[in-house]
């Protein structure tokens, strides 16, 4: 079995799906699979952090289970026609406890693109990742936690082949201390130093703040 990454972007690629989200988009298919290259790993890494508990894992197993048994990826053609773009909102509220606009905003910079398009991005290819998961579920019989060990694994593969993405999934230093709060879900609420709150504060206020810290993390003005 290949890596999540690896499939969904063969899958979008040999369906023509990077063009149809390029036209829906309307920007360039090289953005859109520049793009994807945060998008992906960013759900990725969001799936992971929800699943690392059992209590998590199994309600991500069940969500899978009842509603994304992986039908999507099986169109040719036609690809955003089978997408719930509502369902994908809904999902990525899920997978980052409501916090999509601070992830958006993180990744907009990265991928020198717009929040809003980015977050249109992440909305298509969340019911995408669900869908790929609900294959391995239903074809492999994983119980939840398999569906967790799965996730960590497929999070590692990413790390090792693009480095990089250790910063961006939160296994690394700088961009991963900002990211990696948003991923990492709610705060219990203490004082831990710069956390989730942080992070959602800058993105809602000043463009001084969240997106002044990342252009110099990547070298923008």
């Amino acid at each position: 079995m290949g890596s999540m990454i690896d499939d969904l972007m063969g899958h979008l690629k040999g369906t023509g799906g990077v063009g149809e989200i390029a036209e829906n988009l309307g920007v360039g298919s090289d953005k859109v699979t520049s793009m994807l290259g945060s998008v992906l790993p960013a759900v990725l890494g969001g799936l992971a952090g929800n699943a690392a508990t059992h209590k998590g894992a199994e309600s991500l197993r069940e969500a899978v289970i009842s509603k994304h048994d992986g039908s999507i990826l099986d169109s040719v053609g036609g690809l955003l026609g089978n997408i719930d773009l509502d369902d994908g909102g809904k999902i990525l509220g899920h997978v980052f406890g409501g916090k999509q606009d601070a992830v958006s905003e993180t990744l907009a910079v990265k991928s020198d693109a717009q929040p809003g398009v980015v977050q249109k991005l992440m909305a298509m290819v969340a019911p995408m990742v669900m869908g790929w998961l609900g294959k391995q579920v239903l074809s492999g019989k994983l119980n939840a936690d398999d569906l967790g060990s799965l996730l960590g694994k497929e999070k590692k593969k990413a790390v090792k082949k693009d480095s990089d993405l250790g910063d961006l999934l939160g296994s690394g230093g700088g961009l991963g201390g900002l990211l990696g709060s948003v991923l990492g879900g709610a705060t219990d609420g203490e004082d831990d130093g710069f956390g989730l709150d942080d992070v959602v504060d800058m993105a809602s206020g000043n463009k001084g703040g969240l997106l002044g810290t990342l252009g110099k993390l990547f070298g923008r003005k």
